[in-house]
């Protein structure tokens, strides 16, 4: 069983300070949430990237909506997170219908929820498609040679579809985890890893450290600053529950998911 510790949106200094805190604590996943409403700061991925700067064995997830989001930056953005992290990153995506959120984006009207989950799994897919574009072995950098990239391992996504449409490639090789593992809450929007409030196989559960643990099959739980909290942790140690990541695993690793192959390899072979 996995151990993740929420956080929401603060400055660098606590940041840093709770990024630490969490590796140090033996956390397997630091989760970087958001706040309708917070103080406006870094947003949950440049969090992300910074506690990856200061860590360097706990995977990192951090949140983004998919409703009204541009897909090929998101999926840059996830790409580059996972590059800087040594294959850490993770990404909880959401949907958000509001009414704010469509004016953030210029939107004409606000996303009803079926449509915001038909969006989140097109974006899903094109950011899946895109951390796929660049073949494992693409780029090349052979100074003896002046090769820099195999062309022929590059390629066209033309994902999308009314909300949007995209050719491809990325701005960036494949990611060190080949995709990039997608959490989510809302049960209708395609993910690898489900984040639910009652036990369910695979997936994390978010409780309260003086709940109990779920029984075995749950993947992971998550925990929230909350009193009593180091005294559980140090239970949970102590009895061998709690245990820590090993240095060099990709959060992949950790979750027991293997590195897909690319499909657009798998077409060429």
């Amino acid at each position: 069983m996995l151990f993740g510790f929420v956080i929401g949106p603060t400055d660098p200094g606590a940041l840093r300070a709770q990024a630490r805190w969490a590796q140090a604590q033996g956390f397997n996943v630091l989760f970087l949430d958001d706040e309708p409403g917070a103080p406006r700061g870094l947003d949950p991925l440049e969090s992300a990237a910074y506690a990856g700067a200061v860590t360097e064995t706990i995977g990192l997830v951090a949140t983004a909506a998919a409703t009204h989001a541009e897909p090929f930056h998101l999926s840059n953005r996830f790409s580059a997170l996972d590059w800087g992290t040594r294959g850490r990153a993770g990404w909880l995506v959401t949907v958000d219908p509001s009414a704010s959120r469509a004016s953030a984006y210029s939107a004409s009207v606000p996303a009803s929820g079926p449509a915001a989950r038909r969006e989140a799994d097109a974006v899903v897919d094109a950011a899946r498609r895109l951390w796929d574009s660049w073949e494992d072995g693409a780029l090349i950098a052979d100074s003896t040679t002046g090769r820099f990239l195999d062309r022929d391992r590059l390629h066209y996504v033309d994902a999308g579809g009314e909300l949007f449409r995209i050719r491809g490639p990325a701005l960036m090789p494949r990611p060190p985890q080949g995709q990039v593992p997608v959490f989510a809450r809302d049960p209708l929007v395609e993910a690898d890893v489900r984040v639910v409030r009652t036990p369910q196989p695979g997936a994390f559960v978010e409780l309260e450290p003086s709940s109990d643990l779920p029984g075995p099959g749950v993947g992971g739980v998550l925990l929230r600053p909350a009193p009593g909290l180091e005294a559980r942790l140090a239970e949970l140690r102590a009895s061998g529950t709690l245990v820590p990541p090993r240095p060099g695993r990709t959060l992949r690793d950790q979750l027991g998911l293997l590195r897909p192959a690319g499909r657009y390899t798998e077409a060429r072979s």
